[in-house]
């Protein structure tokens, strides 16, 4: 019975142990392998003693020695079984980080290739947009801005010629219209002087007539007195000389019979403008003249004259001079991409 019960705990040991090598042999490498042949060669080998332990009679007992030592091989194999199970777990762990690192390689590939798809698509978007770019450098833009620039920088110097000028004119006119205007009031004491001296004259004149109307007892209009005058001036003159002395009444009657006239003409077409071109009416020349020339000319002209200093400063500061440096600028960078060019090309 003892034997009988020893050799059902061996055979259920080398059936573990079969076993064992056999998961061994299945999932292993080749280490895993080689303990797997070993542990199928110890299968072998109790298989044997099995049979042989079968073949004698029951009562022959197996010797302790033979039983020690097979237990110390399945020992062994066991601890064997254990190591090779602890390989077979790191070789599971080893192909399973292998697949990550095959998932992670895969995933790496994919990512690559939609990257090296969008630069496939980046390169022949600049590829368009360099040829876009040349075809725009074509139109040479930067020749006409520069012919604009020479232009404007010409047309804007003639300009610039004649603020001098203006200066030099504005210079002489002020202080003309200033004179003007200060000699205004002079004008108007000596046409109040002229306009007295024309009242005399009138005064004296309509004495004289008054005078010859008395001598010839005649009151009708001035020609008549006169001409009655003269005659009776000359009847009363002995022998031939009333001869010069009628040619001297008669020039004077002419002269007496033009002075109402002069001095009509004199008061309305001379007089009486001046006086009202030098006073302060609304006609007066301080209001229609040299008001309206200091407040719509000489004024916008100086509001001109300092706005153009302020712009053409702006303009050199801001549009000429930046516009010459972006232009060098251009024309370095264009050197530049053609030496790129040149580069690619040799």
């Amino acid at each position: 019975m003892t034997t009988s019960n020893s050799l059902s705990r061996r055979e259920f040991l080398l059936s573990v142990l079969t076993l064992g090598a056999s998961a061994a042999a299945t999932g292993g490498v080749a280490w895993g392998s080689q303990q797997a042949h070993t542990a199928e060669q110890l299968t072998q080998e109790l298989t044997a003693l099995k049979q042989a332990s079968l073949g004698a009679s029951p009562s022959i007992v197996t010797p302790n020695a033979l039983l020690g030592e097979k237990d110390a091989q399945i020992s062994r194999l066991a601890s064997e079984l254990s190591a090779a199970q602890q390989q077979i777990q790191q070789l599971q762990t080893l192909l399973s980080e292998s697949q990550n690192a095959a998932y992670q390689a895969q995933t790496n590939l994919q990512s690559l290739t939609q990257q090296a798809s969008e630069l496939e698509n980046r390169n022949t978007y600049l590829q368009g947009l360099v040829d876009l770019f040349e075809k725009l450098e074509g139109i040479g833009v930067d020749d006409v801005f520069s012919m604009a620039l020479a232009t404007l920088s010409a047309t804007w110097s003639t300009l610039a010629s004649f603020v001098p000028r203006f200066e030099v004119g504005k210079g002489v006119v002020i202080p003309a219209l200033d004179g003007f205007d200060n000699s205004l009031p002079g004008w108007q004491i000596n046409l109040s002087r002229v306009t007295d001296l024309l009242a005399v004259g009138e005064t004296l004149l309509e004495r004289v007539r008054q005078t010859a109307q008395q001598v010839v007892q005649k009151a009708e209009q001035l020609t008549e007195p006169f001409t009655d005058f003269v005659k009776v001036v000359l009847s009363k003159l002995p022998f031939d000389s009333g001869k010069k002395i009628e040619e001297t009444l008669n020039n004077f009657k002419e002269l007496v019979l033009h002075l109402p006239n002069l001095f009509t003409d004199a008061r309305v077409l001379l007089l009486d403008p001046l006086a009202q071109f030098t006073g302060e009416t609304a006609e007066s020349w301080l209001k229609t003249l040299t008001k309206p020339v200091r407040e719509h000319l000489l004024n916008p002209m100086q509001e001109f004259l300092s706005a153009w200093v302020q712009a053409n400063q702006t303009l050199a500061e801001q549009v000429l001079t930046p516009s010459q440096t972006a232009l060098q600028a251009r024309a370095d960078l264009r050197a530049q991409i053609q030496a790129h060019k040149d580069a690619q090309t040799s």
